[in-house]
């Protein structure tokens, strides 16, 4: 008995509250909406993906073809921004920002990283990698299609246009694949998980 009271201490001491580890409540919805997106984007803001530790939170963050993660401090006033990615490129673990504790940045790294992990997602089929192709010329014939990787329900399309290269991003849901976003350059795993993209799965795709 003493034994099992002492775990169940341990356990109160190191797990967030429900409110903290349950899924994006309205706050952070409202911390999200909050943030700007680049002016060629008429969209608004949405969450993606969301992990959380002790009051720290980390944030996918999606405006049309760009996502970064948004990492949150929960206080007196609610959720408020501590910091991003996009200020914060090539640490080796990217919440460890100013103003979040070591131990709260490798937790929300540790944790973003099992998020939605399917290690056991197979290759796409030809049949995924055709429905790729197809679905992408559609929409812009001109585009020539390098390479496509697919794991799962996920897929990264490798595309040039005369001197310009690219990649794009799909996701297939009842069968059907849609284009998540693309752009010009290249998309690292971090990147591909802001955009909902289990990690174990990005790391697949867009091996770094």
């Amino acid at each position: 008995m003493r034994r099992l009271l002492i775990v169940a201490i341990f356990a109160a001491l190191v797990t967030p509250s429900a409110a903290l580890a349950a899924a994006p409540d309205a706050g952070i919805a409202r911390a999200v909406s909050s943030v700007k997106c680049y002016a060629e984007n008429a969209v608004k803001p949405v969450a993606t993906t969301s992990v959380f530790f002790n009051a720290f939170a980390a944030v996918g963050v999606q405006c049309g073809n760009a996502a970064w993660v948004l990492v949150l401090r929960h206080g007196a006033a609610g959720w408020i921004k501590v910091g991003d990615t996009l200020s914060n490129a090539g640490t080796t673990i990217p919440f460890a920002m100013q103003g979040v504790p070591a131990d709260a940045a490798k937790g929300l790294w540790d944790r973003w990283r099992a998020w939605g992990a399917d290690q056991n997602a197979r290759p796409g089929s030809k049949d995924d990698l055709a429905a790729i192709k197809s679905a992408s010329l559609k929409r812009a014939p001109k585009l020539k299609v390098l390479h496509t990787v697919v794991y799962g329900d996920w897929g990264l399309m490798f595309w040039s246009e005369s001197v310009a290269g690219g990649e794009e991003l799909w996701h297939k849901a009842r069968g059907v694949w849609s284009r998540v976003a693309g752009g010009g350059g290249a998309m690292d795993p971090l990147l591909l998980s802001a955009f909902g993209v289990p990690y174990s799965i990005a790391m697949r795709l867009a091996p770094s």
